[in-house]
């Protein structure tokens, strides 16, 4: 359990960040859906540890409980540009359901699409 300072500091932080807000004495969540944009300056260091924390929680949750997908494959780049146009397509039907969604419990959901022979130079 957490020491009470940890916690309000916690709440705070999500507060200042508008994440939650408080009225009359309930804290409400101000936004259903968090991104964070890959130009910002902590976006790499954030997906990274956001993926080491998915393979922790996976490794604590029933199969029942969750889907995970890996496939390595060998393609052209139109075909992976396809791909990538339909993934962005699922994520505007995706943001649809989302938002009308009720509240009910937190949900993480992610999609990596990258080569394996390339790197930056």
């Amino acid at each position: 359990m957490q020491p009470p300072f940890r916690i309000a500091g916690a709440l705070a932080t999500l507060e200042r960040l508008g994440i939650i807000k408080k009225e009359l004495n309930e804290w409400l969540v101000s936004t259903s859906s968090l991104h964070l944009k890959s130009l910002s300056p902590v976006y790499r260091s954030w997906r990274n540890q956001l993926k080491i924390m998915s393979s922790t929680r996976l490794d604590m949750l029933r199969e029942s409980d969750s889907y995970s997908f890996a496939n390595v494959f060998s393609a052209d780049r139109l075909t992976v540009e396809k791909l990538r146009v339909s993934f962005l397509h699922f994520l505007k039907e995706a943001d649809t359901n989302i938002k009308s969604a009720p509240d009910q419990n937190v949900y993480q959901m992610s999609f990596d699409l990258f080569p394996w022979t390339e790197r930056k130079e």
